[in-house]
């Protein structure tokens, strides 16, 4: 029953492939709409619509490493993985073990985010995949308004890694077609000598998707975690500890939003 059901599962899976294959592409002016609807719901305040979230537990380096290989086993033009969270919790290493993995090359340089939107020095197009753009907006002022349109569009062609990615909503730049993964330490990590202790590597990380075609892929996410994740210390949280882990933030808000 179990190979019955698998074959069922690969069948319906090249349906869809063949049916996304032969979609026709969307409009430009269309496109141009739904840039223009996103920016004015962002300055407006208007909260984004998100699907079914999941929270994580990494005990270390390898296990987040191992969600960025899972998230990296398909790409699609116009995804956005927008990376929140803590100062220094793992987001530039999730973003390197991402990229690393597209081109199945462990030791791979992989070059610092790009600081400014006029940068092309984190740019990765020399793989079999959509081009990906490796953003860091920490440093970044806010753009003008040309600028904020040309990083909009260049989302709807690439793969995009966005650290600190909290600001697009700001600027109303939020991506259309998004993946957000928040990357806490544990709360006792930043006490006092917390960072020499046991829990200093551990981080909480919640998968939040903004999009229906993200809910699906969160969902098959979500599964592989829980086949493959132990193994390398990565946990998937129930939904009553993964809540308490992260009540009081952001992401908490939108877990409990999308219960």
């Amino acid at each position: 029953m179990q190979a019955t059901r698998c074959a069922g599962h690969a069948r319906h899976a090249g349906c869809v492939g063949a049916a996304r294959r032969h979609l026709p592409p969307v409009a430009p002016q269309r496109r141009q709409e739904r840039r223009q609807i996103a920016s004015v719901r962002a300055f407006a305040g208007v909260p984004d619509w998100n699907g079914r979230c999941f929270v994580a537990l990494s005990t270390g380096e390898a296990a987040t490493s191992h969600l960025a290989r899972l998230i990296a086993e398909e790409l699609n033009p116009g995804d956005s993985l927008c990376l929140k969270g803590d100062k220094g919790a793992g987001k530039s290493l999730f973003a390197r073990e991402f990229i690393r993995s597209v081109y199945s090359d462990p030791q791979k340089e992989v070059h610092p985010p790009a600081q400014s939107l006029a940068s092309p020095s984190a740019a990765y197009g020399d793989h079999a995949g959509p081009p990906i753009q490796h953003l860091d907006l920490r440093p970044m002022a806010a753009p003008s308004d040309a600028d904020r349109q040309a990083l909009l569009e260049s989302f709807e062609s690439r793969v995009s890694l966005v650290e600190c990615a909290e600001r697009l909503q700001e600027w109303g730049a939020a991506p259309e077609q998004r993946l957000a993964i928040w990357i806490r330490r544990l709360p006792e990590a930043d006490g006092a000598g917390g960072n020499d202790g046991a829990g200093a590597s551990v981080r909480v990380i919640t998968v939040v998707p903004h999009t229906g075609a993200w809910e699906l892929r969160a969902g098959l996410l979500h599964a592989a975690v829980s086949r493959t994740g132990a193994p390398q210390g990565l946990l998937v949280l129930g939904d009553e500890m993964g809540a308490s882990m992260i009540k009081g933030l952001p992401e908490g808000a939108l877990l409990a939003k999308a219960a």
